[in-house]
């Protein structure tokens, strides 16, 4: 049973993730080309038809300004945030998954999905993110049934959870790092 259960909940969780890297893609190329570029609210409706607890899709220059988001926003900077610095510093172009954040502009905690923009030359350009609540990755660990005692946990690779569920309880953002559990 824990077998299956592992196996779904890894499948639910992949299926999230890879839909919403599909569209940061397709965001990421859109910024790397030239003028003009296609509104992200006339990608958004076929990409994701159900957004139920996706908070912000947005991209930042490499100033960490936000250009462009889905929802209203006050002009707001994030040079300060990790996923930033990561980009800022690192040449990955991969998919970065950050721990759970407070969000400047929805007000929420929440869990950010970042891939970043390069400019002509190579240089970096900013990035694109999608923000979700963390209840947008628990929707199986809460139909599952779990004793009072189970656990059933998403975590990073750092050992900061993005779900965790123990019995009734849900919760995000526990540090595991020098848990058994990483150990």
């Amino acid at each position: 049973k824990n077998d299956n259960l592992a196996l779904a909940l890894e499948v639910q969780t992949n299926q999230r993730i890879r839909s919403i890297d599909q569209f940061l893609l397709l965001m990421r190329h859109q910024y790397e080309q030239p003028p003009p570029r296609v509104p992200f609210s006339a990608l958004v409706a076929p990409a994701f038809p159900d957004s139920t607890g996706i908070t912000l899709i947005a991209a930042l220059d490499e100033h960490g300004d936000v250009i462009e988001a889905l929802t209203d926003y006050a002009p707001t900077n994030a040079t300060d945030r990790p996923m930033f610095q990561f980009h800022r510093q690192n040449g990955s172009r991969d998919l970065h998954v950050g721990p759970p954040v407070y969000g400047r502009i929805s007000g929420k905690w929440v869990i950010t999905l970042t891939r970043r923009v390069n400019k002509p030359d190579g240089a970096f350009g900013g990035l694109v993110l999608i923000s979700v609540e963390p209840s947008y990755l628990m929707v199986l660990f809460e139909k599952t049934a779990l004793g009072p005692q189970d656990v059933v946990s998403q975590v990073l690779e750092s050992g900061v959870t993005l779900a965790r569920r123990r019995g009734d309880t849900t919760s995000f953002g526990e540090d595991l790092a020098g848990s058994q559990l990483m150990r």
